[in-house]
């Protein structure tokens, strides 16, 4: 789903570039293509939910762990898109009692929480706009950590009138008012 989160991202990110009257800006760009596992309000969505994958645990093969699926959102507010977010569900229906549990935002917190993906430029959307894109999932098989997985987002948005807002080096916003579609490519890097 996409999520408005404009105050957290701008404490997150800014912060870098002036640490102690330092200028670590340097350190901005590589954490944006590092996911944020953390909770957030589920007032912050902007857009549907869309499911990106669905796995049977009793039938899943090594190589169904990397996929590429193509997605739909569409926005019921116009607001500002910061990042796009996820969480899993499960369901171990093999057992006497099915078992479910959910990190949604809808429900009680977990320790697995949300995984938050920050867009690296805010986009006003408005109402009824929509984002299709593809999302790639591939683990790092030439890796020495197992645990390296690297997130390719790729999107565009069809809008009637959207304007990308782009922080400046003297953290000023300036908005570029677009009548074309916006699209993006991004990738995240997580290590678990």
């Amino acid at each position: 789903c996409g999520i408005q989160d404009e105050e957290f991202k701008k404490s997150k990110f800014q912060m870098w570039d002036n640490v102690y009257n330092v200028n670590m800006s340097f350190v901005k760009n590589v954490s944006f293509k590092e996911p944020l596992i953390d909770s957030f309000n589920k007032k912050n969505i902007i857009s549907n939910i869309f499911p990106i994958l669905e796995i049977n645990l009793y039938k899943i093969k090594e190589n169904d762990i990397n996929f590429i699926t193509n997605f739909e959102l569409t926005f019921n507010q116009s607001d500002c898109l910061s990042a796009l977010a996820g969480w899993f569900d499960v369901q171990f229906s093999k057992v006497p009692n099915t078992i479910k549990f959910t990190t949604s935002p809808f429900n009680q917190y977990t320790r697995w929480k949300q995984t938050i993906f920050y867009l690296e430029n805010n986009i006003k959307v408005n109402k009824g706009d929509i984002m299709k894109g593809n999302l790639s999932l591939m683990c790092e098989s030439n890796s020495s950590n197992i645990g390296d997985i690297e997130i390719k987002l790729s999107y565009e948005i069809l809008n009637k009138n959207v304007s990308m807002i782009i922080q400046s080096e003297d953290e000023s916003e300036k908005s570029e008012n677009k009548q074309e579609n916006i699209k993006g490519i991004q990738t995240f890097n997580l290590t678990y």
